[in-house]
Formats: C-alpha cells, sequence, structure tokens
C-alpha cells in the first residue's frame, strides 16, 4: 500500500515504469486522514535500492541507510 500527499502526486506514477504495472488509476482510492501527532514520511528508495548480496539478499555489512531511511533523510530528489 501506498499513501501520497496528493492524488496528482499518486497519478503521477500511473504508466512510470519504475512502478509496478498494477498501478493503475482504477486502484486508486482517495482518503482524508486526520492525525494528532506528526507522521513518519520515509522514502521507500531507500528499500528499493538497498546493497544486495548475490543471493538478492539485503546485505547486512553496511546498515547506515538503514539509520538514514527512518531519519526520514531523502535518497534522491524523487522520494517514493
Amino acid at each position: 500500500m501506498f499513501f501520497f500527499s496528493s492524488r496528482s502526486e499518486a497519478e503521477a506514477r500511473i504508466g512510470d515504469p519504475a512502478w509496478p504495472p498494477y498501478f493503475e488509476i482504477k486502484n486508486l482510492l482517495e482518503l482524508d486522514l486526520y492525525h494528532n501527532e506528526p507522521f513518519t514520511d520515509l522514502d521507500a528508495n531507500w528499500i528499493t535500492f538497498a546493497p544486495l548480496a548475490e543471493d538478492g539478499r539485503i546485505t547486512m555489512g553496511n546498515l547506515q541507510w538503514v539509520w538514514r531511511y527512518w531519519a526520514g533523510e531523502k535518497y534522491s530528489d524523487h522520494p517514493v
């Protein structure tokens, strides 16, 4: 499940080859969410581009990127 700040932000991902093919307009649902505390805004690119071992699993050698992910740091100028 993905959450976006706006409908236009979600619609911009439709047809994007970097996103799954099932990400279609018919699958979008718009909600108004309310919260009392600040929400955590994280960039999923940290996970997508995590260093992988030859077997395709995330390497355990240097997990510094995990701290950057949880700190809310953006991976690039195009956060997901």
